[in-house]
């Protein structure tokens, strides 16, 4: 409800529209001014010896007039007192509620029809001209049958090169998130960096006697549903996978603690890259109180010192981004590109299950996800010679990787219960990529 406050004797700028609220069970009345702030508040203050209504002025505090009445403001009707400087006089002010809200109107109706113009008088008696146009114009059925080669019949690429420059780096040259002037430079410091930090081949034969190939699939799993349970963004996974396999080439663990190990990875990489990260409590509920707050801090300290603090490092995701974002403008299809990086990031996640790709270069497990990706969406993409020239691997190289995921993917036979990241990538957010069936074509 609103009400307007008026006075002969009241400021001019404690004058004007108040909007009434109720505010812990008491009424009190705001005005707002043009930036939608409080600038002057009336409630009644308890805190005094003798409880008043107060008029106060929000920006230094002042009190602008006040009144001893118990009663309800818009039931007051004697005099308030009122400060003007240093004076202070008495004088009334009024509360009169009023009702902002828009009036209805009559329904308009026809007066005259002249040709093909309606004349339409308004409730407060404006007419207006309307010309009578359909909204839609109306179009001849198609006779021709479509058929889903017609439907599915690929469009001309869109060119990859203007000028010297790709075309998606053309698009996004304004867009400071993509950095176009030094990408590519970032992404060949990242390939040349890459192997510094990679887990060692075979480690679990060669340095985890109590631990298995599955057993190490399953607690990845498991961080990756902690992960989407925390809703955590992918470059968290991506980096806790990273230093799970680091620390286990380097230090032999038991299988009782390998729970522990996946959940401070997860800890790290969520205090490395997340904004709100989950505290150790959580952690350990989530693990059934299998470890306490000192195991957590005892594991940290020996993760970073064997890895030596070196957490930045680079992921398949880092690559994937730049790469899906090159062959997304080489697609021609506005749903073809619209699952390409769903469908790469699916790819990618698996990976990290498959135990064969464990100290496999980032760079190449991204680029043969993409061009997985783009061949599974477009059976008539070509891997061209630019392509070789902005990402580094020809088909050739990228086989052996594209090969293992699809048999990991389509042809292996699955376990009762599918990996998380099946579930993850079968969403509308993703979608719903990791629900397409393999046919061995483009997948449209």
């Amino acid at each position: 409800m609103n009400f307007v406050i008026s006075s002969s004797v009241l400021a001019k700028k404690c004058q004007g529209l108040y909007t009434k609220i109720n505010r812990k069970g008491q009424d009190c009345y705001l005005k707002l001014n043009d930036d939608m702030f409080v600038e002057i508040i009336v409630r009644y203050n308890e805190d005094r010896d003798t409880p008043r209504w107060e008029m106060i002025e929000q920006v230094d505090g002042k009190v602008r007039a006040y009144h001893t009445s118990i009663d309800c403001c818009e039931d007051i009707t004697t005099r308030w007192t009122i400060f003007q400087g240093s004076n202070r006089r008495k004088g009334q002010i009024k509360f009169v509620a009023v009702d902002d809200r828009p009036k209805k109107g009559r329904k308009r109706c026809l007066e005259n029809i002249d040709g093909n113009k309606k004349n339409v008088k308004r409730a407060f008696g404006r007419k207006v001209s309307q010309e009578c146009k359909p909204l839609v114009t109306k179009q001849m059925p198609c006779t021709t049958k479509r058929t889903r080669t017609h439907i599915l019949e690929p469009q001309s690429p869109l060119p990859s090169h203007t000028n010297g420059k790709l075309v998606c780096d053309i698009e996004t040259e304004d867009n400071e998130l993509y950095v176009p002037h030094y990408v590519q430079d970032i992404v060949k410091y990242l390939k040349s960096v890459e192997s510094n930090f990679l887990p060692m081949r075979d480690y679990v034969e060669k340095k985890q006697p109590h631990l298995t190939n599955s057993s190490r699939a399953t607690m990845l799993n498991w961080m990756n549903a902690v992960v989407s349970k925390y809703e955590q963004t992918n470059a968290t996974y991506h980096l806790a996978a990273s230093i799970f396999d680091r620390f286990l080439s380097c230090q032999s663990v038991s299988q009782a603690q390998l729970h522990l190990v996946g959940c401070v990875c997860l800890w790290l990489a969520a205090k490395y890259i997340e904004v709100h990260v989950p505290v150790m409590d959580d952690f350990v509920a989530l693990a059934d109180d299998a470890f306490d707050t000192e195991d957590m801090l005892t594991m940290e300290c020996d993760i970073v010192n064997a890895l030596d603090f070196e957490f930045t490092v680079p992921s398949s995701l880092n690559f994937a981004e730049r790469y899906g974002h090159i062959i997304k403008h080489m697609l021609a299809l506005e749903k073809q590109r619209r699952r390409l990086l769903p469908l790469i990031n699916f790819f990618i996640e698996h990976c990290t299950l498959i135990y064969e790709l464990v100290g496999e270069k980032p760079s190449l497990i991204a680029a043969s996800a993409s061009y997985a990706a783009a061949v599974w969406l477009d059976r008539d993409f070509e891997w061209t010679e630019q392509l070789v020239q902005e990402i580094g691997y020809t088909v050739e190289e990228m086989k052996g990787v594209v090969a293992l995921i699809k048999h990991e993917i389509y042809e292996k036979k699955k376990p009762n219960k599918k990996p998380h990241v099946f579930d993850k990538y079968g969403s509308r957010s993703n979608e719903f990529v990791s629900l397409m069936r393999y046919s061995g074509s483009s997948g449209n």
